[in-house]
Formats: C-alpha cells, structure tokens, sequence
C-alpha cells in the first residue's frame, strides 16, 4: 500500500558543527588539553573589526 508522506525538502535543521564530531574523536581530545587562545592575541591586529 502507498502512503502519501510529507515532502521534507523544504524542512530546516540547525546543527552544530560540534556535533558532527565524535566525543570519542582525537581533536576532542587535543582540544581539551591544549589551550591556544594566544593565536587570537597575535592575530589579532591583522583582522578588521
């Protein structure tokens, strides 16, 4: 038997780009450890705000 669905074409979903990524994932792991917040710092004059 045919059932008529709800065409989702049209539908919107907002994701992180975070939860795309394993908990379990190397880069989580790095990111958790390692802090590189002084990059923004030296950066930081050769961005426009």
């Amino acid at each position: 038997m045919l059932n008529k669905s709800i065409d989702k074409r049209d539908q919107y979903e907002m994701i992180s780009i975070f939860d795309l990524v394993a908990n379990s994932h190397l880069l989580r792991k790095v990111d958790a450890i390692l802090d590189l917040n002084f990059v923004y710092e030296l950066v930081e004059d050769k961005y426009l705000r």
